[in-house]
């Protein structure tokens, strides 16, 4: 498992695009079969 943490998904989008992490090449290749997911982070606080 890894965890990486972007500002917005156009920052996610636009590091998939440099030639060093293409999905099929590069940084990834003979790591791992990628599956990525996008959630959101937000925070939420009890009101006690």
């Amino acid at each position: 498992m890894n965890y990486g943490q972007w500002r917005s998904q156009e920052d996610f989008e636009a590091i998939l695009k440099k030639p060093d992490f293409e999905i099929e090449s590069g940084y990834w290749l003979g790591l791992a079969e990628n599956e990525f997911h996008v959630y959101e982070v937000v925070y939420t606080q009890p009101t006690d």
